[in-house]
């Protein structure tokens, strides 16, 4: 199981919620590597997740920085920040 400490969350200005955009969140994964710059988001469905950084290319190609290798171990890393920030996202 992945461990997930040390979660730092920073509200988005009042103007970029109505995008969806709550905040940006960093954590610390088993006691080894620090993550940063990953947005904490609300989808029109009303479902609060983790979209983390990435950019997108001259042609359109996106390119993630970092992600989860799959999918459990992404909704294991957002279960554990987004209930460490619950409070303040809702």
């Amino acid at each position: 199981m992945t461990r997930i400490s040390e979660v730092r969350f920073m509200a988005a200005p009042e103007r970029l919620l109505p995008t969806g955009l709550l905040g940006w969140v960093s954590f610390v994964i088993d006691c080894r590597l620090r993550v940063g710059g990953v947005a904490v988001r609300r989808s029109l469905q009303g479902r609060t997740y983790l979209s983390f950084p990435a950019r997108d290319d001259g042609i359109g190609k996106r390119w993630e920085y970092l992600k989860p290798i799959d999918d459990a171990t992404r909704r294991e890393i957002e279960q554990q920040v987004l209930a460490q920030i619950r409070e303040v996202v809702g």
